[in-house]
């Protein structure tokens, strides 16, 4: 036996007891499905007539659950449940099973082998008894008693699929057992309880059984892969290179809005999302941030959360992929490129052909792949980042894959493509608050060694002084600011973004162990000569400089990859500067380069490749080289360099590093700045430069005056939109408050949409509170702009100055509109003011000029904080529609009861209310126990202008609270003809009550003038034939006396047309088949018949009996009586329905010459139009006629004839 089996069989074994009934007579099996809850079959614990209480087991007793206790016998299920004092692991159970699947059964047989023994058995398919339910057959092993009510293990699934129940009685080798999907449904829940502790049987199943037993559970392959993505978040990268374990933080998330969300300009921020939701509650989405606020680390960190909580056992979600976005540049597969990602990003043990194999089909059953790829944006070629864009569209379209995307803020015209409208939303990381930042820089200084408890303190402060606070709120730069003040509190710390990256880097090159490297490779390389000893030192000297080399290239590869080519190998960048010394051999001096650049802490190694631990310190380094081999920002060469450039550039962090180095070292940035603000470039460009001073570069003052020129003349620009607007104002902010200020105390005055008056007013009050309060506050007492508006600033500053704003809510809450407002601003009043707000909402309610929703919102308004008095005022306007009278009633019922049960019992009963107001009205009452319901539903039901459904409905409701008066109501309503075809409905309804009443209410339906549909005056028998047989038909189910009778009469009243006769005596066949056929064969066959109804007796006969009506149509046509042009009737109504039978007439007529030549014709068109093909050959025939060619010959002649 192999391993697996042979753990399978111990754990099947370990879950199975041996029970024993207290008198020690029954003998039997029963195995764990919960740790608690033991399955046997119902024989098993029987003692006497019945159950037994408990049975007896090795380890104690088994307390029996009469409840689920399901008796055997020829129909019974033969089923118990036993609770075990003694919590056990349980199998794992699955309904799969296949004809031809080897199974095993272990159990405890009677005699010498009562210690357990196990039998193997062939499973051949299902049994089903004549008078029980199906089990499941197998063949070929011998059952022996007291293995009843043990587990069958299907080896292909490694489950239970059923429970043993008998053996064959008459066959040694057949045995019979219960299947487990009998089980799962006679024990509701019990499936969802043994998965519940299913993982430790799981985890014994391989691959295959996994996929066989369609269980949602990692099978040992796919284990494997999620211990490797589980790690994907173990270390920092920083913090590895300091040998300490980094702080996590929480990550929160904002939904960006959408063009249709986006329309209401005022709307407050959507609510804030733990990053760790993110996969439980969207099926894929987009993450932005900008450089370092934790993108990467949050793709890591869900990867590894998901990885860990399949393995747990408690997955949900996808099963996590994690790549980085520019494994899908390649022109391969997706399940190639994932493959090669994952290799890339994880240290996994498993190749790329057992990943592609993985990834090319779901993960195991009821999961799906999710696949997590972190930087967009690191694809700098735009056309290159498109293309992955386009492929991740597709492949969420084909539903396959679930995509999960981390990038600096794209181009809006992307994000939307790739959003797929709201169906894939987009969030951005937010910022640190500055309480998060600081208990963020406590956990790094204790974990780094700077247990002070305050070094938090003298970190922000010290934070503040270097002008650096509003970019310590990305956790990136917070972390390297944490880092580089623990190393060194006395020092400043860096005044901007490039200062912190020089000395970060720096920090990492003196503290990595590149010394006790040197002497490492020193003591190599000398045993193979000076010159080697010679070019290692030189690599190690010049390492700060090989690494800009290599992040330079890294750079020009990501910006152009068709122009640079395959991403450049970090080994042949340095052997290209530093050369192979000759003692050395290429793999020797390879690996030394290697061991070099491992030791600088700047990068790390997988798979033979190296990258930088973060892309900004790629980019950083990328722009030192550009600044040491362009120092001159004034030189033709470094000016081009930075061009103008349309946004979002792709180079702008390296073109901002290189700024901000140029600035550093004293070059004047001045005239490559102020380029960019040109007329012609300032509209894309000012954003650069904006983005230098939010990084803390001092720019020049030249190009701080331009760069506010440009902000203050685009808010001025009437012609902006909203965003453009609010965009250029936050930014004037950042660049000089004061003018900022002055503008927006300007643009909030008059001669500015409200818009920019509104937008104005709130950024002012974030820095000139007072300023601010006093321009919403003009704005919301402006009645010169719209209602809604007036409110929004009301609103906003209600928020900041509840007392100032009531004056503005006052008079919006009496004046403005729409009115539905004024509601609304009289609430907030209420809050503040409760005496002036209750009195704003009673001027409301009592005014007849607001609408009624407005006085009846006030009006529920009044009713929450003070009495109902202006409820029940509104519940008894008629010139109100009835819902809301009904909705003011049932609100003011808790203060005038009385009152309203008045108003309530006018509103049922009036047939000028609304329909569906009264029956609401009448169903409260009558739920209230209240007489007066029937009397509503019963108005209801007499309002002949009510819609039919609706009356019926109240019929019921009226039936339901009074059975006798309700029935007298439903034979009335029988005979109303406003009633229409709903008479039949409440004549069936009655019926329940009084079958004979109804019945002969119904059959009085039958063929009278009331059943008549009139149309212009005239009644039109036609429409109504249907009617009347439909109630006969009732009555007759009612009883079936009175309703074939009065069908009968229907049928033989030679008033009515042939057709409405025939239906009628069809639908006595309906009823009394014998009787039914009679009459139609009489009808058929009565000469004294005109021709018309005989034929139509007989179409209608054929359509009850096959025989009976060929034989009436075979004598039909043969009758003299029947002219030719009525037997080519009865040819085509026949074979509408026999088309052998009615040709067959047809050709009677079309073929006999003792017919005139007109109705042969007829009849052969007659023909054609059933068979085209046999219809065309009597035609034929019958135009090769002599005497019918003559009178066609004549009627060609007449037409030409001159006239």
């Amino acid at each position: 036996m192999s391993g697996q089996r042979a753990a399978l069989t111990a754990a099947a074994q370990a879950s199975t007891v041996p029970l024993t009934t207290p008198s020690g007579k029954a003998k039997g099996t029963g195995f764990h499905i919960t740790s608690t809850l033991v399955l046997t079959c119902a024989h098993v614990v029987l003692e006497g007539d019945g159950p037994a209480e408990f049975m007896d087991g090795p380890d104690g007793r088994f307390e029996v659950l009469t409840d689920w206790f399901l008796p055997g016998g020829a129909g019974g299920l033969d089923l118990a449940l036993l609770r075990a004092s003694t919590p056990t692991a349980p199998a794992y159970l699955a309904e799969a099973v296949e004809p031809g699947d080897e199974l095993w059964v272990f159990g405890y047989p009677e005699g010498n082998y009562r210690a357990g023994d196990s039998v193997t058995i062939r499973y051949e398919g299902t049994s089903e008894h004549v008078a029980g339910p199906v089990l499941l057959k197998g063949a070929q092993g011998r059952i022996r008693p007291g293995m009843s009510g043990g587990p069958v293990l299907n080896w292909r699934t490694g489950a239970i699929c059923g429970v043993v129940r008998y053996r064959d009685g008459t066959h040694d080798d057949i045995a019979r057992f219960v299947p487990m999907s009998t089980i799962f449904h006679a024990y509701p829940g019990s499936a969802e309880a043994n998965l519940a502790e299913a993982p430790p049987w799981l985890r014994l199943l391989d691959d295959e059984q996994i996929a066989a037993a369609g269980v949602c559970f990692p099978g040992p392959l796919m284990r494997r892969y999620l211990t490797a993505a589980s790690t994907a978040d173990d270390i920092h990268p920083y913090a590895a290179m300091l040998d300490v374990r980094a702080p996590l933080s929480k990550v929160y998330l904002r939904q960006q809005a959408s063009r249709g969300e986006a329309a209401d300009e005022t709307a407050e921020t959507t609510e804030r999302l733990d990053g760790t939701d993110l996969l439980r509650r969207y099926e894929g989405a987009q993450v932005l941030g900008g450089p370092g606020a934790g993108k990467s680390s949050l793709a890591r960190h869900l990867a590894a959360l998901s990885a860990r909580q399949w393995l747990n056992g408690a997955g949900g979600g996808g099963v996590p992929i994690l790549v980085t976005a520019d494994a899908l540049t390649r022109n391969e597969s997706l399940v190639e490129m994932l493959a090669n990602g994952v290799v890339q990003t994880i240290d996994i043990d498993l190749d790329r052909a057992a990943l592609k194999e993985m990834f090319a089909k779901p993960p195991f059953p009821g999961a799906s792949w999710l696949v997590l790829v972190d930087g967009v944006d690191e694809i700098l070629y735009p056309y290159l980042r498109e293309i992955v864009l386009s492929k991740i569209t597709r492949h969420r379209t084909e539903g396959r894959y679930r995509f999960l995307l981390t990038t600096r803020p794209l181009p809006t015209f992307l994000l939307n493509k790739v959003a797929d409208g709201d169906r894939y939303p987009t969030f951005t990381i937010e910022p640190f608050g500055r309480h998060e930042l600081k208990a963020f820089a406590g956990k790094w200084f204790e974990q780094l060694g700077l247990p002070d408890p305050s070094a938090a303190d003298d970190f922000d402060r010290r934070l503040t002084q270097a002008g650096i606070g509003h970019l310590a709120t990305i956790p990136l730069i917070a972390t390297m600011l944490c880092i580089l003040y623990a190393d060194a509190p006395e020092q400043r710390l860096p005044g901007n973004r490039a200062e912190l990256y020089a000395d970060f880097v720096e920090l990492l090159l003196t503290k990595r162990r590149i010394t006790n490297v040197r002497e490492m490779l020193r003591s190599w390389t000398s045993r193979s000569g000076p010159r080697a000893v010679a070019a290692t030192e030189e690599l190690v000297q010049r390492t700060p400089e090989l690494l800009k080399l290599i992040a330079h290239h890294q750079h020009q590869a990501a910006v152009d990859p068709f122009l640079a080519g395959k991403s450049p190998d970090a080994v042949a960048v340095v052997t290209g500067v530093i050369g192979k010394p000759g003692e050395l051999s290429s793999a020797e001096w390879a690996s030394v380069i290697r061991e070099v650049l491992r030791s600088c802490g700047l990068l790390v190694e997988r798979r033979g490749e190296f990258r930088f631990l973060h892309q900004t310190v790629q980019e950083y380094l990328a722009a030192a080289y550009l600044a040491d081999h362009h120092p001159d920002p004034r030189k033709q060469a470094a000016r081009r360099r930075l061009v103008p450039k349309p946004w979002p550039r792709q180079d702008l962090e390296v073109m901002t590093f290189l700024v901000a180095l140029w600035a550093k070292n004293g070059r004047d940035v001045g005239p490559v700045l102020n380029r960019l603000l040109s007329r012609k470039n300032r509209r894309e460009n000012h954003r650069f430069i904006l983005e230098l001073h939010r990084q803390g570069v001092r720019l020049p003052e030249r190009t701080t005056a331009r760069l506010t020129d440009f902000l203050v003349h685009s808010i001025r620009d009437h012609g902006l939109s909203n965003d453009e607007w609010r965009t250029a104002a936050a930014s004037l902010v950042e660049v000089d408050l004061e003018r900022a200020m002055r503008l927006f105390e300007e643009a909030a005055g008059p001669g500015y949409s409200w818009q920019r008056r509104y937008d104005s007013g709130v950024l002012l009050l974030g820095h000139r509170p007072h300023l601010g309060t006093r321009a919403l506050a003009t704005l919301a007492e402006d009645r010169a702009i719209g209602g809604a508006e007036r409110l929004n600033a009301a609103k906003k500053l209600h928020e900041h100055d509840p007392t100032l704003s009531l004056a503005a809510l006052e008079s919006i809450a009496r004046s403005v509109m729409p009115d539905n407002l004024r509601v609304e601003a009289a609430r907030l009043v209420l809050e503040h003011d409760p005496r002036n707000g209750l009195r704003l909402l009673r001027e409301i309610a009592y005014s007849a000029r607001a609408e009624a929703p407005t006085r009846l919102s006030a009006a529920l308004e009044l009713g929450r904080h003070d009495s109902g008095e202006a409820l029940l005022m509104l519940s008894g306007l008629r010139e109100f529609d009835g819902d809301r009278r009904f909705e003011a009633a049932l609100e003011a019922a808790r203060w005038a009861p009385e009152s309203t049960r008045a108003v309530l019992i006018e509103i049922s009963e009036s047939p000028k209310v609304e329909t569906s107001a009264r029956f609401r009205a009448a169903d409260h009452l009558a739920r209230q126990g209240d007489e007066a319901g029937f009397s509503g539903f019963e108005a209801i039901a007499r309002t002949e202008s009510a819609d039919t459904a609706t009356r019926v409905r109240a019929a019921a409701r009226a039936a339901e609270i009074d059975h006798v008066a309700g029935t007298a109501l439903h034979l009335d309503l029988i005979a109303d003809e406003t009633m229409d075809d709903d008479r039949i409905t409440v004549g069936l309804a009655a019926g329940l009550v009084d079958p004979a009443a109804a019945a002969s209410a119904l059959a009085r339906l039958v063929g009278g003038a009331d059943g008549l549909v009139e149309s212009f005056g005239f009644r039109i028998e036609s429409d109504s034939a249907d009617f009347w047989a439909r109630a006969g038909l009732a009555a007759a189910k009612l009883d079936r006396e009175t309703g074939v009778k009065a069908l009968k009469e229907l049928a033989l009243d030679t008033e009515y047309s042939a057709s409405t006769r025939a239906e009628a005596a069809a639908a006595v066949a309906e009823v009394d088949y014998d009787a039914g056929v009679a009459l139609l064969e009489e009808l058929a066959g009565d000469y004294f018949e005109d021709a018309e109804m005989r034929i139509e007796s007989a179409a209608a006969l054929y359509d009850v009996d096959f025989d009976h009506g060929r034989n009436a149509a075979r004598a039909l046509m043969r009758s003299s009586s029947l002219g030719p042009g009525r037997v080519v009737t009865l040819g085509s109504k026949i074979g509408r329905n026999d088309k052998e039978l009615g040709l067959e007439i047809l050709r009677g007529v079309a073929l006999s010459s003792a017919h005139g030549p007109t109705w042969r014709l007829d009849a052969a068109n007659a023909a054609i139009s059933l068979d085209r093909t046999y219809g065309g050959e009597i035609s034929s025939q019958v135009r090769a006629d002599h005497a019918v060619r003559e009178y066609l010959e004549s009627e060609e002649r007449s037409r030409k004839w001159p006239r």
